[in-house]
């Protein structure tokens, strides 16, 4: 995969999937939409690592 995301959103993602804190699709949106709020600046990467986690975990 040759998109550029911010590591840091992506290993906080994936590490509250890993502590059973994301479990359900809904808990990844509220997650994320948490984090626009917070820095608006990182929609993009958001929407991204929101895709690439729907594709792997959740399909």
């Amino acid at each position: 995969m040759s998109e550029k995301v911010s590591i840091s959103l992506l290993l906080s993602t994936l590490k509250l999937m890993d502590m059973g804190l994301i479990k359900e699709v809904e808990d990844l949106n509220s997650f994320m939409e948490k984090r626009v709020e917070i820095n608006p600046n990182r929609l993009q990467d958001v929407e991204k690592i929101r895709r690439m986690i729907l594709n792997s975990y959740f399909e």
